[in-house]
């Protein structure tokens, strides 16, 4: 009788183990990255000091090296032979490489390789072979593109960063885009 209770012991204590790992171990990745602040919204200074266009970013944070976002910007004052556009949404999804060059490490920072896309409206000028005065029109545009950058992130969540994206309109061989940038942002 004794070997048998004996027994079912070992058995029960064999039996939990697993399950007690399986617990530890999730509590254990949650502690790593539950102290990130995985959302960050930033300003482009660049484009609103040389050409007064508000370019704002929101970006969510995947993991250490990776996360996802959207871009905004609105241009009131659009020049029609520029190929600017009034108003631009680009979604992009980065991968961050080259994090821990930095004595303490960054969540989501150092440089990074972004796949992005772009949707916006363009203010193009009608050519009309018997026409007296200039007409336009707003066309809708959609492309798709790629950027490389650099982002630093300091101990109290602020970030700067630059960079440099591009990509190909998918509605008009003739028309692309290009945004470089310098922004300000600051992680909650």
């Amino acid at each position: 009788m004794y070997k048998m209770k004996k027994l079912i012991f070992f058995l029960v204590i064999i039996c939990l183990n697993p399950v007690a790992n399986i617990f530890a171990q999730e509590q254990a990745v949650k502690s790593e990255t539950s102290g990130y602040r995985k959302n960050e919204i930033s300003v482009d200074f660049s484009s609103l000091a040389f050409a007064r266009i508000p370019h704002f970013t929101y970006e969510r944070m995947l993991d250490e090296e990776m996360g996802f976002g959207i871009r905004a910007l609105y241009n009131p004052t659009v020049w029609v032979d520029s190929g600017m556009s009034t108003s631009f949404v680009g979604p992009y999804f980065r991968w961050y490489f080259f994090g821990r060059s930095t004595p303490e490490k960054r969540y989501a920072s150092g440089m990074f390789v972004e796949l992005n896309s772009a949707l916006g409206h363009m203010k193009q000028e009608l050519v009309r072979r018997y026409s007296n005065g200039k007409e336009y029109q707003y066309v809708f545009g959609a492309g798709m593109g790629l950027g490389l950058g650099y982002k630093y992130v300091n101990s109290k969540g602020w970030s700067f960063q630059i960079y440099m994206a591009g990509g190909r309109s998918l509605s008009d061989a003739d028309v692309g885009y290009f945004i470089p940038a310098i922004a300000l942002g600051k992680r909650f």
